[in-house]
Order: C-alpha cells, then sequence, then structure tokens
C-alpha cells in the first residue's frame, strides 16, 4: 500500500510551516508555507505521494515518491495547482506499468517492414546520430496523431516519466515533466502540454541558435501582490518575449538582486495576453530561487564547488545553480534582444487576435490597474475549474492519500488551469502550429490510470520528437546542430 509522503513542519530555509489547506471535501493534503519569511504572503504548496511503483526521488532524499509543488500568493489556487502537478506525474507512472503489459516488444526497422506507423527514434535531435536504434527492439504504446495521421506507435521511453524497459532493450529517452498536462477534457490538457512544449523549444532558440527576443521596457505587469513580494525581498525581475508560431508567445523572467547577480529564472507559453504569462514565470523564478537554499541543493553545490567552475552543470539543479552562483545569464538573453513594448492586444483562439476578454476569476488580479483599460492583465474567457475526482488505482498498484495525522482520506483533484496557460481555440491549433515550425508529427497518448468519462480528469502526454528540450549535459556544436555562421559559444542554459 502506497500512501501521501507527509512534508515536514518546516520548508527548509527558513519557511515558517502552515497547516495543510483545508477543503469542502476531502482532498489530497498538501503542505502550505511560506518560504520566504519576510514576504509571508508568498507561499510554497507541496504535496507527495508514496509508492513502489515510483523511482527513488533526490528531491527527497531518495525516497521512492512523487512530489507536486506550486507557488503564489493565493493559497487556496496554490493548493490546487499542487494537487494538479502530483496528479500529472503519478497518474503518468501508473500508466506505465499498465502499459507494460501490452506494449509491442520490437524495433523501429521492423515496424516499418511490417508497415506499421511509428515514430523514428531519429527523429528526435538529440538521437539523429543514433542510427543503431533503428534496429534495436524496445517496447512501443499507441498514441493518436494530432495531424490526422491517425493511431501511431511510440517509443514508451518517450511517454513514461519511471520507465523500466525489458532487459536487454535501450531506453534512450528521459522526458520528463515537460508535455505532461492534466484537465477535465483532453483539449485543454492537450494545448496546455503544446504550450509546455513551446515553451521550452522556444528557449532553446533563443539560448542556443539565437533566435528573436524582445525585451519591453519599464516593468512587467505583475499583480500588486507579486510586486510587493519581489520589494520586500530586496529583488528586481526583468522579463522577455520569446516570439512563437501564430501568435503564441513565451515570457521569459528572470529575479535577481539588485547588483543583477543571484540570478533565477522561469518561462511560461501562452496563446493569450502577456500579463498572466508573466506572472507564473516570476513565481517559477522565486520558487527556484528557494530551491537554491535547500538541504539537497546546498549538497550538490558543495560538490560542485569542489569539482570547480570548468566543469559544465549536468541536469537541472546543477544548471540553476550555475546561473545563481556563477554565471550571468540574462546579459546572454538580453544581448541581441529588440527593445518592443508589451502586446496590448490580448488573443483568443490560438493565434487569433482579439480586442475584448474576460478576466477569469481565478486568475490573478493587478489591483493597481483596471483590467478594462490595461490589456496586459486581460485574458481570453475561461470555464472555470470543476472539482475533479482522482483514481487512486491502476491495476494492482494503488495510492491512497493520508492527512497530516496519517488518517486516510479520499484522494481527490481539483485541477486548475495555470494563469499562463489560457482557455483552448480550436483543439487542432496548437499541434498543427508546433508540427509545421518542427518539420515532424505531434503525438498524443493518454495517461490517465483508467478511462477519461465525464467529469473525470484526463492526463496526457503530447509527443513532439522534433521540439528541442533543454539538454541535461550541455551539448557540443555538433549536437546542437545549429546553422552554418552561428559560432558564438553558447554557455550552459538557466533553466532548472
Amino acid at each position: 500500500m502506497s500512501a501521501v509522503e507527509p512534508l515536514p513542519r518546516s520548508a527548509g530555509s527558513g519557511g515558517s510551516a502552515r497547516t495543510a489547506e483545508p477543503g469542502p471535501s476531502p482532498v489530497w493534503p498538501v503542505q502550505v508555507v511560506s518560504p520566504f519569511p519576510d514576504a509571508p504572503r508568498f507561499v510554497l504548496g507541496r504535496t507527495a505521494a508514496r509508492s513502489s511503483a515510483f523511482t527513488p526521488n533526490d528531491a527527497a532524499g531518495g525516497r521512492t515518491v512523487l512530489i507536486g509543488a506550486a507557488t503564489g500568493t493565493d493559497r487556496a489556487d496554490v493548493a490546487r495547482r499542487a494537487r494538479g502537478e502530483l496528479m500529472e506525474r503519478m497518474h503518468n507512472v501508473l500508466s506505465g506499468h499498465r502499459a507494460r503489459e501490452g506494449a509491442v516488444v520490437a524495433s523501429y526497422a521492423s515496424l516499418r517492414r511490417r508497415g506499421t506507423a511509428a515514430l523514428d527514434p531519429c527523429s528526435w535531435a538529440e538521437l539523429r546520430s543514433l542510427t543503431h536504434l533503428r534496429e534495436a527492439a524496445m517496447p512501443w504504446v499507441t498514441g493518436t496523431s494530432l495531424t490526422g495521421g491517425g493511431q501511431v506507435l511510440v517509443p514508451a521511453c518517450a511517454v513514461y516519466l519511471a520507465h523500466r524497459p525489458p532487459a536487454g532493450c535501450p531506453a534512450p529517452l528521459r522526458p520528463g515533466s515537460t508535455g505532461l498536462a492534466a484537465h477535465d477534457t483532453a483539449a485543454r490538457a492537450r494545448e496546455h502540454a503544446v504550450l509546455e512544449i513551446l515553451e521550452r523549444d522556444l528557449f532553446w532558440h533563443a539560448w542556443y541558435a539565437d533566435a528573436p527576443r524582445r525585451s519591453p521596457p519599464g516593468p512587467a505587469p505583475l499583480d500588486e501582490e507579486l510586486r510587493r513580494v519581489l520589494v520586500v525581498l530586496g529583488l528586481r525581475e526583468r522579463c522577455l518575449v520569446l516570439p512563437g508560431p501564430g501568435g503564441i508567445s513565451c515570457v521569459v523572467a528572470c529575479v535577481h538582486t539588485s547588483d543583477g547577480t543571484r540570478q533565477s529564472f522561469g518561462a511560461r507559453a501562452t496563446s493569450g495576453a502577456l500579463g498572466p504569462a508573466a506572472v507564473s514565470a516570476v513565481r517559477e523564478a522565486l520558487m527556484v530561487r528557494w530551491s537554491m537554499g535547500t538541504a539537497s541543493a546546498r549538497t550538490v553545490w558543495a560538490r560542485m564547488r569542489e569539482q570547480g567552475p570548468d566543469r559544465q552543470p549536468s541536469g537541472p539543479l546543477e544548471h540553476a545553480l550555475h546561473t545563481f552562483h556563477r554565471q550571468d545569464s540574462l546579459t546572454a538573453l538580453l544581448r541581441g534582444a529588440t527593445g518592443e513594448p508589451w502586446t496590448t492586444t490580448a488573443r483568443g483562439p490560438v493565434g487569433e487576435p482579439r480586442s475584448t476578454a474576460r478576466a477569469s476569476a481565478a486568475e490573478p488580479r493587478a489591483t493597481a490597474h483596471d483590467s478594462s483599460e490595461d490589456p496586459w492583465m486581460t485574458e481570453p474567457d475561461s470555464a472555470g475549474d470543476p472539482r475533479v475526482p482522482a483514481r487512486g488505482s491502476a491495476g494492482d498498484l494503488r495510492v491512497t492519500a493520508r492527512g497530516p495525522s496519517g488518517n486516510p482520506s479520499a484522494a481527490g483533484h481539483d485541477p486548475v488551469r495555470d494563469p499562463g496557460v489560457t482557455a483552448p481555440g480550436p483543439a487542432e491549433a496548437a499541434p498543427r502550429l508546433l508540427a509545421e515550425r518542427t518539420g515532424e508529427d505531434v503525438v498524443e497518448v493518454d495517461t490517465s490510470v483508467s478511462a477519461a468519462d465525464g467529469g473525470r480528469a484526463v492526463v496526457v502526454r503530447v509527443i513532439a520528437p522534433g521540439a528541442r528540450r533543454m539538454p541535461v549535459d550541455e551539448p557540443d556544436r555538433a549536437a546542437l546542430a545549429l546553422p552554418a555562421g552561428n559560432a558564438r559559444r553558447h554557455p550552459p542554459h538557466p533553466l532548472g
């Protein structure tokens, strides 16, 4: 029997503990704390599930747990988003265990000889030179092409967070959580997942290929509460906008001290107004900043100091630590950026401008601005966030929620749309834009732990082999496959 792993009563570097978030019905418990004592209104929500089905988690001292986390200034919203992140990961892992029973084990070459549609392992940029993978037997699961290509087989290692291949089978991909999303409908989950993929792809091209970047003058359009948090902490923000296809943009936020050092980054892609995306990106940068003072980060940083500055960072935590302690990543991003102002038009369906839009009541508000006159903080329509009970079993794998006292409670999930992810337009628009941008198919795999039906959450993994992902290890120029003439040396990327 697996259970929620209760969070400690303190939050690492000086956080003050709060009680678990109450709710009108039993829900997956979330520990809500104030990570910065000087800014108690900014809170961090964390929740965890423990199961033998999970793999050891470095962030949890090697325990077999999955963790969901979120930050913000609205406690209820933070708790919902933390649960949502946990559910995305938990459903995906448990779904991966179930999928092992029905997976097709074969090589890509043999599948193609039989005329079976399948994604070429070498279509991922980081695997392009590893042509021997086409002849290697590996497990495959069925996905659906989002460009109208019907069913297509996908390498299981590109879908599941805790993929465990059969003996002798390679697992050349580690997908991470980018492209994994939970919502009340598959269409909303799909767009959320595609926007996450585009966020990383746009940042990769901005960092490694000097793709266009805009640096709007003046402060980002943040709500007053978040702006106050930055002031109290003595921090400054600088946001850039990375233009994408069909009106989609990615807001990149850097939070730093007054002298420009101690940088941490966040990013959020959006098909709508930039204000909510800037809020999400700054919140993410603050969460990364808090994590730099945790016990695990201090241990890793001590090891990095012993190894010296010439060693390249490996993994998200080391990249974040490298940027925080050693590197001026903001200056690198600003080099060559244009000074265009913030967009003053919100967008409705992907790529279609709209001059007016109703802001969702669930999203942050800029109390210093009237959103009817300041389109920075205006959003497309939202359908709200219905409560969705989580499914607690997958085959013979069971996950039980436990409250802070250890007593079982009914597991529940209240999926919430992050402010950076706007209400979906036509369901096919974002995947089509991504496919056109990358030149490769975009495929969806349902990773819900049971069949989705009315009112239940849908968890999907979107796979886009042509989209660039932030590397775990810094690649050499050959691996980057940069255009001819792009000879500038690029330092390690700053995203954690």
